[in-house]
């Protein structure tokens, strides 16, 4: 007679999943990853490119040029 066991062991502590949240079950964990992350684990993804390219970003600053006008008044 085969006996199976009615626990396992929590693969999710600590949380295995960098940037997500870990569901275990009979044969491991399972990461569903937040926004912008994949791989096992979610440590991989465009969130880390999306950063390093918002610091690489310039602003760019018109030059202020004073401007002088005259208005004519109207009779």
């Amino acid at each position: 007679m085969l006996v199976l066991p009615t626990s396992f062991p929590d693969k999710c502590h600590p949380n295995p999943c960098i940037h997500g949240s870990c569901f275990s079950d009979a044969l491991g964990y399972v990461c569903v990853c937040d926004s912008s992350f994949t791989g096992k684990n979610c440590d991989s993804g465009t969130a880390k490119l999306t950063a390093a390219i918002k610091t690489q970003q310039t602003t760019l600053h018109m030059p202020t040029t004073p401007v002088s006008a005259t208005v004519a008044p109207t009779l």
